[in-house]
C-alpha cells in the first residue's frame, strides 16, 4: 500500500470556544492545526511550533509540542496547542504564528491574518475603597450637632489596585432603635479615578430631631452600585452623629 502525505486542511486560533484573529496579552489561545491523510496512510511524528514573527531578528520558537498521528487515507485529526502570549505586537515583534514539522513540514502563510496579532492587555480593574467618613458643620469637623443644623456628611474612596469607574451612592440615614433604619439623605455620584487617586463625596442635610431611645442618631452607608457592593459606618457614637436639642 502506498504511503501518503499529510495536508494541512486548516489553522487557526480560538479563545475559549470563540475563534479569533488577535488577542490580548494573558489569554489563554489555543492554536489548533488539522491534518488529512492523502494519498495512503500516514504514521509519523508532527512537531507544532508556536512561533514569535519577528521583524529585525530570527523568528522564536515560544510553545513546542509534538504528536504522533495515525491516520488511514482520507482521515484528518486536529493538533491543539495551548499558550499565553507574553507581549503585545510592535514594530520588532509583530505576532505569533504556527509551524509544523516531521511528517509534514509547513508554515502558515506570513500575512495577518491568519497569524496572530497580540494586544496589550488592559490596565487592571481597581476597588473603589472608604478611606475615611466624617461630619462638618460650617466646615468644621464635629462628632455630635444641634436640631436644625445644616450637616454635611463627608466620604473619602480611593481607588486600589488598578483604574476604576463606580456609580456611588452616598446615603445619611437615621439609626433607629425599634424599627428599620431609614434613608434621610441620598445623593448618587459617578467616581472616576486611577489607581492610588481618592475623591470626596458629600451629602448635606438639615438635623431635624434629638437624640434619644427610638432615634439614636445619624450614620453614613455607601452603596456601590457596578459592583454590587456596601460600606456601613461604625454602630459607635462616634463615629456616628448624635443630635443635641
Amino acid at each position: 500500500m502506498p504511503r501518503g502525505t499529510l495536508k494541512v486542511v486548516s489553522a487557526y486560533w480560538t479563545v475559549g470556544d470563540r475563534a479569533v484573529l488577535s488577542c490580548r496579552v494573558g489569554d489563554a489561545v489555543v492554536a489548533h492545526t488539522v491534518l488529512k491523510a492523502e494519498g495512503g496512510p500516514v504514521r509519523g511524528s508532527v512537531t507544532v511550533k508556536v512561533r514569535k514573527d519577528y521583524a529585525l531578528l530570527p523568528d522564536k520558537d515560544f510553545k513546542v509540542e509534538t504528536h504522533f498521528v495515525s491516520l488511514r487515507e482520507g482521515e484528518s485529526v486536529e493538533l491543539a496547542v495551548a499558550f499565553q502570549p507574553d507581549e503585545p505586537s510592535g514594530d520588532l515583534m509583530r505576532g505569533y504564528f504556527i509551524e509544523l514539522e516531521g511528517a509534514v513540514s509547513w508554515t502558515m502563510d506570513d500575512s495577518y491574518p491568519p497569524r496572530l496579532r497580540v494586544t496589550a492587555a488592559p490596565p487592571p480593574q481597581g476597588t473603589l475603597v472608604v478611606e475615611s467618613a466624617w461630619w462638618t458643620v460650617d466646615g468644621k469637623v464635629v462628632t455630635t450637632a444641634r436640631v436644625g443644623q445644616t450637616v454635611t456628611a463627608h466620604v473619602r474612596v480611593r481607588a486600589v489596585g488598578g483604574r476604576v469607574e463606580e456609580l456611588v451612592r452616598v446615603k445619611v440615614r437615621k439609626d433607629l432603635a425599634l424599627r428599620p433604619d431609614e434613608d434621610y439623605a441620598v445623593s448618587t455620584f459617578t467616581v472616576k479615578l486611577e489607581s492610588g487617586q481618592s475623591a470626596e463625596l458629600s451629602v448635606a442635610f438639615v438635623a431635624s430631631e434629638k437624640s434619644g431611645l427610638l432615634f439614636r442618631g445619624y450614620f453614613i452607608e455607601v452603596d456601590f452600585l457596578y459592583s454590587q457592593r456596601e460600606w456601613t459606618m461604625d454602630d459607635a457614637y462616634p463615629p456616628r452623629l448624635k443630635i443635641e436639642g
